[in-house]
């Protein structure tokens, strides 16, 4: 795993879009205090900032001056597997997601996650184990969860050095317990005498 060497490093992957929460954590991160963490995000632009403008730039203007956060564009798939490798914690803020690849990648690379309580991320997520859970989606509440774990980088360490992220992934892309529920699902049907 990479060093904790006095900073954690958390990444966000993916769209700058307002569905994915992204306005909020900046806004959130900007407000953490203390210089022991960065973050970085990764993602192609969109116009969804207030009138349709990008929020790329609302982003990088809600952010000058905040040396911690950093924004860089896309990158191909194998620059990315480098940055989740060199990140600590990949962060998942969306107001709402359905099965997100950015937190199966995460796991891939065996990096626990901090999403907010929605969708696809409670059935993924498992608290203490391969990640945490913010309290809610908004910036206070992303606020609050992103300073609990910089004040307590150890139980980031041990969740990396105790492969739950990586176990998680293993689990949720097993084909056979899906192809089980689908027999099972089958056979009720068929016995239901219609």
């Amino acid at each position: 795993p990479p060093d904790l060497d006095g900073e954690l490093r958390l990444l966000y992957v993916g769209r700058l879009e307002r569905r994915k929460g992204v306005h909020n954590l900046v806004r959130a991160a900007t407000a953490t205090p203390g210089t022991d963490w960065s973050m970085t995000l990764v993602g192609g632009d969109t116009p969804t900032a207030p009138l349709g403008l990008s929020l790329r730039d609302q982003l990088e203007l809600m952010a000058t001056g905040d040396e911690r956060v950093r924004l860089i564009g896309r990158l191909d798939r194998e620059d990315l597997r480098e940055l989740i490798a060199d990140s600590h914690v990949v962060v998942s803020p969306s107001l709402w997601e359905c099965w997100p690849n950015t937190v199966l990648e995460a796991f891939e690379q065996n990096r626990p996650v901090l999403a907010t309580p929605v969708g696809g991320h409670l059935g993924m997520v498992e608290p203490g184990g391969s990640g945490w859970l913010f309290d809610g989606t908004d910036t206070d509440r992303l606020a609050a969860g992103l300073e609990r774990l910089i004040d307590n980088p150890e139980a980031v360490q041990a969740a990396i050095e105790s492969g739950a992220p990586r176990g998680a992934f293993d689990r949720l892309t097993d084909p056979e317990p899906v192809r089980e529920r689908y027999l099972e699902l089958c056979d009720g049907r068929s016995s239901g005498g219609s």
